[in-house]
């Protein structure tokens, strides 16, 4: 296993292709390597350089699963790959050796969403979310599986999960009932109350989540996305414990948003219009994430661009960078950064193609067709400028520095264009696509009984039909 990366990062700087002055330090890696004074920062700045993004391409596909994959995930030594499906079956994969190492049932009743290792547990604990709202752990055994149980429970879908950073115990989860719960492996949770908040709006409706995460240096502070236009950071230490009271503002550090979300480019309609339209029907946020150090966060919000704020600022309508061309539309996308310190944005399209774009320069450097329909799930590689993404396809992708040359810009520029018509038009549109998926869910909920105030307890309940919804 640990002999493919150095084959793959000498394949990389032996290929011939345009020189990226800027970033441009291969002879200069290639020569310190001579004389034995390789260094952290010339390592890392080889791995983030422009050449390296510009020729990811296809390595090969990890097939195994027979439904759409929702979760990609790298364990704490990167040797290792998991992945969570429609299927309900984890797998777990030698990446390297394009081999499957071992395949458990979740335990799930419908799609999985998400599935994490515990840190420093020898990859013994491994977690998972779904769209039956359960959260369950999964303990090795001492034969080749993986025993189950439930630990939590949503009212809803639970989309995401985050995992405290090297702790063995701690993680969060995130859902549909705009619930976020903390969970300790080391206490019997089904004795106790695991809402750590409750997000609401403004207007005191509660807001559906979609993601959570933690930030990697100050793991007390979490940053949430879902159903509404704001990015909310929220401190654990000051979340009030009263259940009485919103969470809207109590412990709510920050809010973030782009003041380009409530304009609309039909002007016959007043501001005040447009703003509350775009805010109350249309505008969600599907993933939001931190950078490498904390200091930034990435957020991509439903049918319109991924957005970069500054996590150390305060001002609500503020972005430093925002990304276009992509198409964030039919499913619950995720966006990511690449590289070592960031230095890239990786996101997923309707389109089926990964938009790779320059962190700085806000300018698409790749772009790569990673399926036939769409691409959700994008992975990096904690050490290595290596990418793992899946979709609506039933495996899993690898994608490596090995291409002889640079993308096509001319194609990539002609599916941009492409996908901004298509935006502009669903704008134009009264009832778009995704909005009448919700209304059949809606409606199918109400026909079968079930509400949000459903019993969360009770491991046995039957489940309704869900619509496929990718995380």
């Amino acid at each position: 296993t640990r002999t493919y990366i150095p084959i793959v990062r000498m394949a990389c700087l032996q290929s011939t292709v345009p020189r990226h002055k800027p970033n441009n330090c291969q002879s200069y890696f290639l020569r310190q390597r001579e004389i034995g004074a390789v260094t952290p920062w010339s390592l890392h700045k080889l791995l983030g350089s422009r050449p390296i993004a510009e020729r990811l391409s296809l390595s090969h596909s990890l097939v195994g699963h027979t439904g759409c994959v929702n979760t990609v995930y790298f364990n704490q030594s990167a040797e290792l790959l998991l992945s969570g499906s429609d299927d309900c079956n984890v797998v777990i994969w030698n990446w390297a050796l394009k081999k499957q190492k071992l395949v458990y049932d979740s335990g799930h009743r419908a799609n999985v969403f998400q599935a994490r290792v515990m840190p420093n547990t020898d990859d013994s604990v491994i977690v998972t979310c779904a769209a039956d709202g359960l959260v369950r752990v999964g303990h090795k055994t001492e034969g080749s599986g993986y025993e189950t149980s439930t630990v939590g429970k949503h009212r809803s879908s639970a989309h995401k999960l985050a995992i405290e950073p090297d702790s063995p115990h701690v993680f969060l989860s995130c859902g549909e009932d705009g619930r976020v719960c903390e969970y300790d492996l080391r206490v019997d949770k089904r004795k106790e109350e695991t809402t750590l908040l409750t997000c609401y709006n403004d207007q005191k409706e509660r807001v559906e989540l979609n993601s959570v995460a933690l930030n990697p240096f100050q793991p007390n502070l979490l940053v949430l996305g879902g159903g509404d236009e704001y990015v909310r950071v929220y401190d654990r230490r000051l979340v009030s414990k009263d259940k009485t009271k919103y969470a809207s503002g109590k412990g709510t550090c920050q809010k973030f948003t782009s003041p380009d979300l409530f304009t609309k480019k039909n002007n016959n309609s007043n501001s005040a219009d447009k703003k509350r339209r775009r805010s109350h029907s249309l505008v969600s946020i599907t993933c939001a994430v931190y950078s490498f150090d904390g200091s930034e966060i990435l957020a991509t919000y439903n049918d319109d661009l991924v957005y970069l704020f500054d996590a150390r600022r305060q001002e609500e309508e503020h972005f430093l960078k925002k990304y276009d061309g992509h198409r964030n539309m039919r499913t619950v996308k995720a966006v990511n950064f690449f590289g070592p310190r960031s230095e890239y944005v990786v996101s997923g399209s309707d389109c089926g193609h990964i938009f790779l774009w320059d962190k700085e320069t806000e300018e698409v450097v790749n772009m790569m067709k990673g399926d036939d329909y769409i691409v959700n799930c994008l992975e990096p590689h904690p050490y290595e400028p290596i990418l793992a993404t899946s979709g609506i396809e039933h495996d899993v992708k690898i994608w490596a520095p090995i291409a002889q040359k640079p993308f096509d810009k001319k194609h990539a520029s002609d599916i941009m264009e492409l996908n901004r018509k298509k935006r502009e038009q669903e704008e134009q549109g009264f009832l778009r696509e995704d909005m009448l998926t919700n209304l059949i869910r809606l409606y199918s909920q109400q026909n079968d009984g079930t509400s949000d105030e459903d019993d969360e307890d009770g491991d046995d309940d039957e489940s309704p039909p869900f619509v496929c919804r990718q995380s």
